[in-house]
Formats: structure tokens, sequence, C-alpha cells
């Protein structure tokens, strides 16, 4: 492999949008605690347990609350245009969650 200073990067200059929401500071919040959690753990998934969301984020103790904020960063995509509006690239900031039995998502 080369050595990282020789890498080239293609990718337009344009536009990085982000569609279908805003990202409050609580999204911002969660989003940054799921990917610490997964550096943390070095995988692409984690199980979370609910009341480490409650504890660690201070969400208090709304489970609703949680779930909306969860599925608002589900919905929400960053994608990548160039100048003509061609589409290069996009994501989801969080692709699915789920509540398992074990009182973790």
């Amino acid at each position: 492999m080369k050595n990282i200073k020789d890498l080239i990067l293609f990718k337009p200059n344009e536009l990085i949008e982000i569609e279908g929401g805003y990202i409050t500071n609580t999204n911002r919040l969660a989003y940054n605690y799921i990917i610490h959690r997964l550096q943390k753990e070095g995988s692409h998934y984690a199980k979370i347990n609910i009341s480490d969301f409650f504890n660690d984020l201070e969400l208090g103790k709304n489970y609703e609350e949680l779930v909306n904020y969860l599925d608002s960063l589900r919905k929400i995509s960053v994608v990548s245009r160039d100048s003509k509006g061609k589409l290069w690239g996009a994501f989801n900031l969080l692709s699915y969650f789920k509540k398992l039995d074990n009182g973790t998502f």
C-alpha cells in the first residue's frame, strides 16, 4: 500500500447536503455517542443498553424521546453532488435501530 501522503483523493468539491431533516444539538450528541461506541467496540454495529443512552447522554428517562432521536438520525441523509447536480454518493447517519427484548438497541 502507498504511503498515506502519496494517496490522491478524487471527489467533487461542490456540494455536501443534508437531506431529510435537520440536525439538532441532541441529534448530534446521540450520533457522536453512537459513533464513539462503535469505535470503542471496533465494530460496524453495537448493542447499546437503553439505560446507557439515558445516563451517558443525560436524556432523562423518556423512551419515546430516545426513539424519536434515533428515528430522526435514520431519516437524515448526507449527499454529495458535483456542480452539475450529479450524485457522487450518499449515506444515512443511522442505517437502522431495533429494540431488543433485553433492553438494548
